[in-house]
């Protein structure tokens, strides 16, 4: 019997392209649209408690995206089911700079 293996061929694994995802393409396709609209909406100003008050009422309660400001400059982007909520839990005393 001969001590000598014969080599193992290991054939590449044909990766395959996963099938498109309609809604997915769909949201992709209108992304640069909701993208403009964010950017040339009206900023929210949560400055004063007043501000903060009145946010239900501009903001609508369902699910959006939000842009954070400081001095003009965009710091932060976020997601939530629940926008109006998610802006005031930002507004919180202690949840910005100092």
């Amino acid at each position: 019997m001969s001590s000598c293996r014969q080599p193992v061929i290991q054939v590449p694994r044909v990766e395959e392209k996963p099938m498109p995802n309609p809604e997915f393409e769909n949201i992709i396709a209108r992304l640069p649209q909701c993208l403009r609209e964010l950017k040339e909406s009206d900023p929210i100003m949560m400055d004063t408690s007043t501000q903060r008050r009145s946010l239900r009422s501009a903001v609508p309660g369902s699910a959006g995206v939000y842009v954070l400001y400081e001095d003009d400059k965009p710091m932060y982007v976020g997601r939530s089911d629940r926008l109006a909520d998610r802006l005031l839990e930002h507004g919180q005393p202690g949840n910005g700079p100092e």
